[in-house]
């Protein structure tokens, strides 16, 4: 299972979800599975996307996503300067 925490207008995904609270999301982990496609289960385009971490680690779309991994999505409306001071991680 992988933990997917959603934010701002994402958490609208999930149902039962705490407006100001946590929203978290149990997913089944597939086999090559990548960020990009746990996006893809939940209709979230990159488009639409500011940042993601895995892990606590700044991340690329295109990383692979493991059994017992914290996802954590944030939609363009919460767009901060990460990209500009931390480096995104590929693997």
């Amino acid at each position: 299972m992988i933990n997917v925490y959603l934010y701002g207008k994402f958490r609208e995904k999930v149902p039962d979800c705490s407006v100001d609270g946590e929203c978290m999301l149990e997913m089944e982990n597939r086999e090559g599975d990548t960020i990009a496609s746990i996006m893809g289960r939940l209709s979230i385009t990159p488009e639409d996307v500011a940042h993601v971490f895995l892990n606590h680690q700044y991340s690329a779309f295109t990383r692979p996503v493991r059994s017992g991994d914290r996802l954590a999505i944030f939609p363009i409306e919460m767009s901060v300067l990460y990209r500009q001071y931390f480096p995104k991680h590929d693997e």
